[in-house]
């Protein structure tokens, strides 16, 4: 993904903001310095056999573990962010009517289900709620992991997490789009359970990057651009696939990603097919995943 990156950039008229050098070098610096205490931590108390030893040696042990898959998945999702935005700068022609028209062949009226969600207050905030937790769930599972000593389990959810976000990534730029709310314009009063920017925070920003040759590309540019396929979807399935098995979590978690599926259409802003296409991609990767193969592969790497 940095490959492919580097040489876009260097044919591509956007630029890198400053401010994001000094953004990575910092990230860099800390996760480098958290690294360094690890080592200093295992050094200092190897050998060592009483039992605070032990747990303060757990604790670390688990620590570092949370912290290399949250760093692999900050350097991972900024160079995948740094490829959406390139992709989106294509300015490929939109493709919201014909997303839109498939929804129609598939008997889905997007605008009658925005408001029969938005018509209970119990349902909307709920829906809000669920789609705006994908960042929490996963910050939690990589604890549950992390500290449960379940480093394989791990490795297997960010092996998925590339493998969904490099498809998502690709697909987006072969199918480009807005969003359901930029082509349905709904009035406010038709979403006003949902987030003021429902569905449309991405837009400023997507519309900078398919107009504006010259664009400045900042930190904050590198997320929300997606349309097709939903990310949160495969984002949701994945995570709930990497707690199976887990008592007392597989259930509310599966729950939980259950209404996120359905949050990404009102307040995600997303099309039913992009639902559709997220579910084909999320399970396309379990199925490799489960591969012999790939399983093989991967346990080469771990």
């Amino acid at each position: 993904m940095v490959l492919i990156d580097s040489v876009w950039f260097f044919i591509s008229p956007l630029r890198f903001a400053i401010s994001n050098f000094r953004v990575i070098a910092a990230i860099l610096f800390v996760f480098s310095l958290w690294f360094c205490i690890f080592r200093v931590i295992f050094y200092r108390l190897s050998g060592d056999s009483s039992p605070l030893a032990k747990a303060i040696s757990a604790i670390a042990r688990g620590a570092e573990i949370f912290l290399r898959a949250f760093a692999f998945t900050v350097l991972f999702g900024w160079a995948g962010g740094t490829f959406v935005c390139l992709a989106t700068s294509a300015a490929l022609p939109l493709q919201d009517a014909r997303l839109a028209a498939l929804d129609r062949m598939l008997g889905f009226d997007w605008l009658q289900f925005l408001a029969f969600t938005n018509s209970y207050a119990a349902i909307s905030q709920s829906l809000v709620l669920a789609y705006h937790s994908a960042l929490p769930q996963m910050l939690f599972l990589y604890l549950l992991l992390s500290f449960g000593r379940r480093e394989a389990r791990l490795a297997e959810f960010l092996s998925l997490f590339c493998l969904t976000f490099s498809a998502t990534c690709f697909l987006m730029l072969l199918v480009p789009a807005a969003g359901a709310y930029s082509h349905y314009h709904p009035s406010r009063e038709a979403f006003d359970g949902f987030s003021v920017d429902a569905g449309m925070w991405h837009y400023q920003t997507f519309t900078m990057l398919r107009t504006q040759s010259t664009a400045v590309i900042k930190m904050e540019h590198l997320k929300g651009l997606v349309t097709f396929p939903s990310f949160h979807t495969a984002l949701a399935i994945i995570t709930a696939y990497a707690v199976r098995n887990i008592r007392f979590i597989v259930l509310p978690v599966l729950v939980l990603n259950g209404i996120v599926i359905i949050s990404t259409l009102p307040e995600g802003g997303h099309f039913l097919v992009d639902v559709v296409a997220g579910v084909v991609i999320a399970l396309g990767a379990i199925g490799l995943s489960r591969w012999p193969p790939f399983g093989r592969l991967m346990k080469c790497r771990m």
